[in-house]
């Protein structure tokens, strides 16, 4: 299910300090310590999230698909992802830009002009950053935190204080793409097997509500459940059963934190026989019960 920025952040974020720093759609923050508690929890949103690390370690994972970011790092994850922070090191701070896709698009930024090669990606992607990339992208950011609606109507000069930082951000991703991360004519089997992984993903971002077993998802891909399973476990190190189990359970902790549909209703949404069946999986994969879950 897909939270808007407001419907995540004014559950924890509340006050002038909220007011101030959500505009029109636009979250940027570079204190990471004042969000712990909002990404403590599965979330997925209908906007762009962009990373900076100036320090320390944060892990997580997109989709089911894990991801560190070290100092120095930069990180994309497409809108409408799952995205669960799963470790921070105590050190950790960071840069978070959070744009909603209409707002970026009245801005006419076209996400998948500005990024075509991540967007192929239908995830996440984590890059090196230069001193002058992050010297950039600092400044800009500390600049669109620091307008204050009393000094007058900024919404002008907000609106080209986005832009430039997401082609600052866009600047950045284009220079310091690794080349290992490139397509080419040489590692054709290996895209090809990226390009299998790539639409198994796609296709549990649709069904994972309906579907939880491997041999729809073989099916679907044209493959024998044997050899997709063999491949996904080889591309991913997790195996095809391991991907959908964590996909739609994470999307239950996402429904279960920032929903208010009974467990009834959830287990029913994502495509369980019953509750008790729900419950049980759930307590299986997670060390707690659905109830427990939503109570912490």
């Amino acid at each position: 299910m897909n939270y808007s920025i407001q419907d995540v952040f004014q559950r924890y974020i509340k006050g002038e300090e909220f007011n101030l720093l959500l505009r029109n759609d636009v979250l940027v923050f570079n204190d990471m310590s004042t969000l712990k508690v909002v990404y403590e929890y599965p979330l997925r949103l209908n906007a762009i999230i962009m990373m900076a690390c100036w320090q320390g370690t944060v892990e997580f994972s997109v989709n089911a698909e894990n991801y560190a970011v070290h100092t120095g790092q930069f990180a994309i994850v497409t809108p409408d992802s799952l995205l669960r922070v799963t470790h921070t090191s105590a050190d950790f701070d960071a840069m978070l830009f959070i744009a909603s896709v209409d707002y970026l698009m009245a801005l006419k930024l076209e996400l998948k002009e500005y990024l075509p090669y991540y967007f192929s990606l239908q995830g996440g992607v984590v890059i090196p950053l230069c001193d002058n990339c992050f010297s950039r992208i600092w400044k800009i950011s500390n600049i669109l935190i620091s307008i204050d609606d009393e000094e007058g109507d900024t919404s002008s000069v907000r609106r080209s204080l986005v832009a430039a930082l997401v082609e600052s951000l866009r600047f950045a991703f284009d220079h310091h793409m690794p080349s290992s991360q490139i397509p080419d004519s040489t590692t054709a089997p290996v895209m090809l097997n990226n390009s299998l992984m790539n639409k198994f993903i796609t296709l549990l971002q649709e069904k994972h509500n309906q579907e939880h077993k491997v041999i729809y998802y073989a099916d679907k891909l044209g493959l024998t459940p044997k050899y997709f399973s063999q491949v996904i476990r080889q591309m991913s190190g997790k195996s095809a059963v391991d991907w959908i189990n964590e996909y739609v359970i994470v999307e239950a902790q996402n429904r279960l934190r920032y929903s208010q549909a009974s467990i009834a209703d959830i287990a029913d949404e994502l495509g369980f026989a019953s509750q008790t069946q729900f419950c049980k999986s759930f307590k299986r994969l997670c060390g707690c019960t659905p109830n427990e879950y939503r109570k912490k």
